[in-house]
């Protein structure tokens, strides 16, 4: 059976088609090489052949196909790179959250923020200066002139430990605001998703490319990848009209191992809303996407298993020996705090010839509360008027001259046998060990921050070389369409010229 005579000019017609969307395909890569987010776009093409065999087929005739059709243009992303590469970014941020609160503690308690060398000059010359002070007293007992200076630099050392209180209040704030305007960036990225998610449903309805409004959701996903552990999937849905309609679901698993939708196709987003309880701490509360006309599920107390606001969240909320967040720094502080103020308040007493005590404390609170601590604690007024002195001697009747109190109270300076807790130390030993595990806190995290960083580059790059345009392959790409333009071209005219030969040539010969 003699083939159509005009089958191979519907071949050739088809194959400058393809050529000519590829060269326009590889032009518009190279026109968005500088784009951000862009994804590297590709011509899908099969080989066609509408001819099926059959029985009555003879066995010398060939089913010769009718050349290529252009089935779509796609992207070449690999979905599994982007898996991997967004819970490498929760990683990050969740660690790269945490070392940010830990890098401005270092500011306040180490002079030296840029490097690892413990820094507490500031406590040990206020702590000298008042050591040095007693032992002046002790020379001159009941002189109201030397207890006075005493009195003085007890004052300026309350001074640091209010003012140590201020500045950790003052990071606390501060993360807490960034929180806040984490979580208005967390909804509005969903909000964004959301609207995208409408935009490319209808686009696909119509009949037109998603490629770009896939680029730009792709980056939201990215960037929201960085606030929380979320797992992205997709599905297609056939139309009636045999149209294909991609519905994409993200969710989140929460520490307690609870999956929560925050992204169902075009269903309503969820949405997160900080909470902070009367302890201070704080949670998350989650309102589930859901269909509308439906109730979506809230759950609250809730945490992340990964990212920036699973970093701020260990960092506000953590104040164990484990967790090591502010709250442990404020409670070292404000423990060295009242056990000073404590100890020397116990010292600071007399005793009449019957052996009844009689307190005359020293240190006080700003705030009229009974616990001490580094924000409240104070110098008594009477201490700061003269009306309160430091005692000499505990025993009744022991002289004016008697000064074993105060060397009492110069031991207790320079004691390395003071209990905080479940430990012994100095006032000035138990500081440093905050610090400097402070400064190992910051270390660790900045090398398992820095770990994970590296793998993050990695995966980055295995994406980028998919993922984004590279001149060489489009300007091989633009050889290969150019000559297979040309080739079908040149196909063209020699199917011209076989036709010619048929219709003007055929039967005239020998006339």
């Amino acid at each position: 059976m003699i083939r159509s005579s005009f089958a191979s000019f519907t071949t050739a017609q088809l194959a400058l088609r393809a050529s000519q969307n590829g060269l326009d395909v590889t032009g518009q890569n190279i026109s968005n090489i500088n784009t951000t987010g862009y994804t590297r776009q590709n011509v899908d093409q099969i080989s066609l052949n509408s001819s099926n065999p059959n029985y009555y087929s003879q066995s010398n005739s060939y089913n010769i196909g009718f050349g290529v059709k252009v089935t779509g243009i796609s992207q070449t992303r690999d979905p599994y790179l982007d898996i991997r590469y967004r819970n490498e970014l929760s990683k990050v941020n969740t660690y790269d959250s945490k070392l940010s609160g830990l890098e401005d503690l270092e500011q306040i308690f180490d002079e030296t923020p840029s490097s690892n060398a413990v820094s507490i000059s500031g406590l040990k010359t206020q702590m000298d200066t008042l050591l040095s002070k007693l032992q002046n007293l002790q020379t001159h007992v009941g002189e109201k002139e030397y207890d006075s200076i005493v009195a003085t630099s007890a004052q300026s050392l309350t001074s640091m430990f209010n003012s140590y209180a201020k500045d950790l209040d003052t990071v606390r704030t501060n993360h807490e605001d960034e929180l806040d305007q984490t979580i208005t960036s967390v909804n509005n990225t969903l909000s964004k998703i959301y609207e995208l998610n409408k935009s490319i449903k209808t686009a696909q309805i119509n009949g037109m490319s998603t490629l770009e409004l896939q680029d730009s959701r792709n980056l939201l996903l990215d960037d929201l990848s960085g606030f929380m552990n979320i797992s992205v999937s997709y599905t297609e849905n056939a139309t009636v009209t045999g149209t294909k309609l991609e519905a994409m679901k993200v969710t989140t698993t929460t520490a307690d191992g609870k999956t929560i939708n925050l992204l169902n196709d075009t269903d309503k987003p969820a949405s997160i809303k900080l909470v902070k309880d009367a302890n201070g701490k704080i949670s998350y509360t989650l309102t589930e996407a859901a269909a509308s006309g439906k109730t979506p599920e809230e759950t609250t107390n809730a945490q992340f298993k990964q990212g920036s606001l699973k970093g701020s969240a260990e960092f506000l909320n953590d104040s164990t020996a484990e967790g090591r967040g502010i709250g442990y720094y404020e409670n070292m502080l404000n423990t060295l705090a009242s056990t000073f103020a404590k100890s020397f308040n116990d010292l600071n007493v007399t005793k009449d010839a019957d052996g009844k005590t009689t307190e005359h404390p020293l240190f006080d609170t700003t705030d009229g509360s009974e616990t001490i601590t580094a924000a409240n604690i104070k110098i008594t007024d009477d201490w700061l008027s003269g009306k309160t002195t430091v005692v000499g001697s505990q025993e009744a009747g022991a002289g004016s001259s008697a000064n074993e109190n105060i060397l009492s109270m110069i031991q207790l300076m320079q004691s390395k046998d003071i209990s905080f807790g479940d430990s012994k130390n100095s006032f000035l030993g138990f500081f440093e060990n905050a610090v400097t595990t402070l400064n190992q806190d910051i270390a660790s995290n900045t090398d398992i921050l820095g770990n994970y960083v590296s793998v993050a580059d990695t995966l980055a790059s295995a994406r980028d070389n998919i993922s984004t345009v590279s001149l060489d392959e489009e300007g091989i790409n633009i050889l290969q369409y150019q000559k297979s333009f040309n080739a079908a071209a040149r196909l063209m005219t020699a199917l011209d010229e076989a036709l010619d030969t048929v219709i003007n040539g055929m039967g005239v010969v020998g006339r």
